[in-house]
């Protein structure tokens, strides 16, 4: 694993400093949108100056009772990662972090999305 994605703060911020050069690349008011944890990226650094004239929000995943993962959680992910197994991986994310039902992911598994998702479950870490 990616030492800047070991933790939840340092992946946010790396992610502000990739959308601020993405955003300090264009001239002229900037509309940003931002898709679940994308969602997130965008309103916190708009939070913290990044200069933007609209922001479309769609499907934030907004922690109503406490955080959505801890440190365990971000652990057992890269594990399985580490050992190879993704699948594995997206479906601890999206049972334990999403806590989406077990049968729901099961079902997801046969979706077109499913193989895309699995390329990118090193990124769940940075969402937890």
């Amino acid at each position: 694993m990616s030492p800047r994605l070991r933790r939840p703060a340092q992946c946010r911020a790396r992610r502000y400093e990739d959308l601020a050069a993405a955003v300090g690349s264009f001239a002229g008011p900037i509309i940003l949108a931002g898709h679940s944890s994308g969602a997130t990226c965008a309103l916190d650094a708009v939070v913290h100056g990044l200069p933007v004239s609209a922001l479309v929000l769609y499907e934030p995943p907004w922690p109503v009772h406490g955080p959505l993962a801890g440190v365990e959680f971000i652990d057992q992910v890269e594990a399985l990662i580490t050992r190879g197994d993704r699948d594995q991986a997206l479906e601890w994310a999206f049972t334990q972090m999403v806590e989406m039902p077990t049968e729901v992911v099961a079902a997801v598994r046969h979706s077109p999305m499913w193989p895309e998702w699995r390329a990118l479950a090193h990124l769940a870490p940075g969402d937890a």
